[in-house]
Parts: C-alpha cells; sequence; structure tokens
C-alpha cells in the first residue's frame, strides 16, 4: 500500500559519511528510553503473567475487562461504623438489590435493543449483582490470543535484514469482544525511508468495525486483500514480517509506539518514542503548572485555617458573651436558634459554557503532543487531514521519523531534561523490576548533552 505521495523530508545521513552516520546513530541511540520511563507511559517489557490474563477476560453481562473488578475493594472514605456493621438496624432493613453488572440481555438489530425496544443508546436495562468473567473453552485461549512476544535474534537468510533503525505505525479495528486488533502495519528504514512493510492484515478475530475514520482502511480493502490473497493473515504472521528487518539492538521508533507494540503482541525495549519527547520537552512548562497547582491548593488551604481560627474564635467570644449576659439576666441567644443563610448557587457564565463547549467539541487526536500537532509545529505540515477517511499508516510512519530526526537537529530543545532524567542505553533483556534497581550506576550511559549533539551535526 506504499504511495509515492508521502514526503521524505528529513535529511538524514547516508551510509557514505560513514563518520556522520555513526555519529548520528550514536545520538539516536542517545534519546532510547529506559525501562522506567517506558513503563511509565505504559509499554510491556516483561511478558504478561497468570494475573494479567485473567484481567483481559470479558465481563459475561456488560462485556468489560474483568481487570476493572478484581481490584482489592476499599470501603468508601467516611463510612459509619453503623453502616458497615451487619447486624445494625439500618442493614437488616430490606433493600433493593444493586445491580453492579449493567447491560442489554439482547442484540441490537436496526439500532434497536431486541430485548427492551429501545434505542441502541439507551441505559441498561437488565442486569446482576456481580460481574462473572465469561466461559473461555480453552485454558490457555487469552494468553494465546494476548501474550507478547520479545525480539529474536536475527537468522539471516533470504529477504532478511538487520536495519539499524527503523520507524513504524499500525492501523487498529475493533473485534466483536470489544478488543483492538491489528488491521495495517507500516514499517520504513530510518535512514534511508525505504519501505520495508506496507501490507493490510486480516485479523485473527472477528471484527466489529475497522474504524475507518481513524485507520484510514475501509471493509472493501479489508476484503478485497483477503480475497486476492494480498494481506497478511493473523497478528503472528505481521510480527514475522516486521522481525525480518529488526532485532534487539534494532531502534524502533513510533509514536505512541507502545500501543503499536502491542498490536503486534510485541515486546521491544530499544525504542525512541516521539511522544515522549515532546513530553520531556515539555516537562518544564508541566512543572511550571503543576508547582503553581500546588501553590493554589497551598493558597486555599491557608485561607480555609484563617476562616476556620476565625469561626472558632468568633464562636468563643460569642459563648462569652452568652455567659455574660446569662449572669447579668439579659436573654440570651442559641447559636441553634439562628437560621443558616443558603449560600446563592452562581449563575453559569457564557464564558464557563463556551468553555465546557469546547471540552466537548475537542476531536481526537488534537492535543499538544498527538502526532498531527507535532507534526504541524516542528515540521509546517499537515497530515491526518482527509476528515473521515482516515489515517495512513505510511504517512505517519515518516512524520514519526521526521520529528524525531528534528529533535536530533535542535538538541538545545531537549538537551537540559535529557540529561536530569539520565535516559539509559537499554539492553537485550531485562530479567525482573528489582534487579533492574540494583544495576551498578557504570552500565548506565547519560545521552549525549546538547554541546556534543551540535558539535555532530556542524
Amino acid at each position: 500500500m506504499a504511495s509515492d505521495s508521502h514526503r521524505h523530508d528529513a535529511n538524514l545521513p547516508s551510509a557514505s559519511n560513514n563518520d556522520y552516520h555513526k555519529q548520528y546513530l550514536q545520538t539516536l541511540q542517545g534519546l532510547v528510553h529506559d525501562a522506567d520511563m517506558l513503563l511509565k507511559q505504559g509499554y510491556l517489557v516483561e511478558p504478561l503473567t497468570t494475573s494479567d490474563f485473567e484481567g483481559m477476560k470479558r465481563c459475561s453481562g456488560c462485556n468489560k475487562l474483568m481487570r476493572k473488578f478484581l481490584r482489592p475493594f476499599r470501603y468508601p472514605k467516611n463510612v459509619s461504623a453503623t453502616e458497615l456493621n451487619p447486624s445494625s438496624k439500618d442493614s437488616q432493613e430490606s433493600k433493593e438489590p444493586e445491580l453492579r453488572c449493567k447491560f442489554h440481555p439482547g442484540t441490537p438489530v436496526n439500532k434497536v435493543w431486541t430485548c427492551c425496544r429501545q434505542h441502541v443508546t439507551s441505559d441498561p436495562c437488565s442486569g446482576l449483582p456481580d460481574h462473572v468473567a465469561a466461559h473461555y473453552p480453552r485454558d490457555d485461549q487469552i494468553e494465546k490470543i494476548h501474550q507478547c512476544h520479545d525480539t529474536p535474534q536475527l537468522k539471516f537468510g533470504k529477504n532478511r535484514k538487520v536495519c539499524e533503525a527503523v520507524a513504524i505505525d499500525c492501523e487498529m479495528g475493533t473485534s466483536k469482544s470489544g478488543d483492538s486488533e491489528l488491521i495495517r502495519v507500516t514499517m520504513i528504514d530510518y535512514l534511508t525511508g525505504a519501505t520495508l512493510v506496507d501490507s493490510l492484515v486480516w485479523p485473527d478475530a472477528e471484527l466489529r468495525h475497522p474504524n475507518t475514520q481513524y485507520s484510514g482502511v475501509t471493509w472493501a480493502q479489508l476484503h478485497h486483500a483477503r480475497n486476492t490473497r494480498t494481506c497478511i493473515f493473523g497478528v503472528e504472521n505481521a510480527r514475522k514480517a516486521v522481525w525480518n528487518f529488526v532485532g534487539p539492538e534494532t531502534i524502533v521508533v513510533g509514536h505512541g509506539l507502545h500501543n503499536d507494540l502491542r498490536s503486534l503482541r510485541w515486546i521491544h525495549r530499544t525504542v525512541v518514542d516521539s511522544f515522549i519527547l515532546g513530553w520531556i520537552e515539555q516537562t518544564p512548562m508541566r512543572e511550571a503548572k503543576e508547582a503553581a497547582v500546588r501553590a493554589e491548593v497551598e493558597k486555599q488551604r491557608q485561607i480555609k485555617a484563617k476562616a476556620l481560627d476565625e469561626k472558632k474564635k468568633a464562636e468563643k467570644a460569642a459563648k462569652e458573651q452568652a455567659e455574660k449576659d446569662k449572669a447579668e439576666g439579659k436573654p440570651v441567644i442559641v447559636a441553634a436558634d439562628l437560621i443558616p443563610s443558603k449560600p446563592a448557587t452562581p449563575i453559569p457564565t457564557k464564558n464557563a459554557t463556551s468553555q465546557k463547549q469546547s471540552v466537548k467539541s475537542k476531536s481526537r487526536g488534537s492535543g499538544d503532543l498527538s502526532l498531527k500537532t507535532l507534526t504541524l509545529v516542528k515540521l509546517g505540515r499537515e497530515i491526518q487531514n482527509a476528515a473521515k477517511k482516515g489515517h495512513c499508516s505510511l504517512e505517519d510512519a515518516i512524520a514519526t521519523r521526521d520529528i524525531v530526526h528534528w529533535y536530533i537537529t535542535n538538541p538545545s530543545v531537549l538537551g537540559e531534561e535529557l540529561e536530569k532524567l539520565i535516559i539509559a542505553k537499554t539492553k537485550p533483556r531485562i530479567t525482573s523490576p528489582k534487579k533492574r534497581e540494583t544495576e551498578n550506576l557504570k552500565d548506565m550511559a547519560i545521552v549525549v548533552g546538547a554541546k556534543e549533539v551540535t558539535s555532530l551535526l556542524d
């Protein structure tokens, strides 16, 4: 599905200039994120466990992931002992059972539920007291579907070439179970821009919808590719196609790359994520906002403390005055006799209403760190502007590569923040979080500083 219409704007080093080529790769390697950063950003750095698979099961009623309901139960704050005591009078009162699992037992036909004849957007008409995991015919069914696999050492052979760096982007549809399913994978050589893989993927699970307005993939394209055998069949084969060009040391570049890796059921630790680079760039701004919020919270705390102190002083003075009046035989006004005034309900302003509307109308992928925004701000070009026709994974992969290149050629933007984070060189395997924490600091390498990067690119 490659197209010549996409621009490869980045002026990347050629293999003929060996010194610059090595220096550029060294700088790119310096941007590789350490395991702690990957975990913080939602990356999977270890194979999934049995408890993970239990959480990936779906509720037999509402079809939600069971992980949401397997967390340890915590009593809500400010619950009295009477409410918790089963022998209390209140608990003995007959109450209507609470339905924690709510759903429609029927199926939607022509946008109407068969169970209650209500529109598909209506609230659930039925439910169960608790969530119950659906039955799966095979014990290892969830593991087989969702387990992720480490990048293997590449065995050289026909159509196999280890790239030093690649950029990747995937498009996902939604299966009937509600899970994301890989339906297109695109990978380019980071240095040359050559398209290595660009193919539709016929999913393993039955698809509910290809999410065309985001993925850019239509039902017609999927069925045509399947019928003509021009697509990749299944996630495993898609992963193998990618592995033809990638080894454990290959630097994989992407935007929100953890989503792409998860869709491929793939664990790779040598990654550079343009989203994370943008997140690092915004660290000073983010810290300033957080400091402002903390200052405002402290200010409000002091105001409340002062008000409480003044209230106590007023109550004390009123009590002393009451005792004095009583001693003098004057009528005493009890505080309980006073009718408290209700605070006025603030009238919503036009500005507040417009702000709420603007929040609702904010489109997907339009945030400050979205690929679309970063490409426009950093590169001055527009992508993902085909309205409801969706994204193009080739266009997105090229944009991601160009953004990372922009950060490399503008080192002052990230220099200080990267040095603060002390980004480490990742290793082929990570054994356990505890072992990672006790690794010797000599195994860590500080990213190439701003001055060094500038000298490399002069």
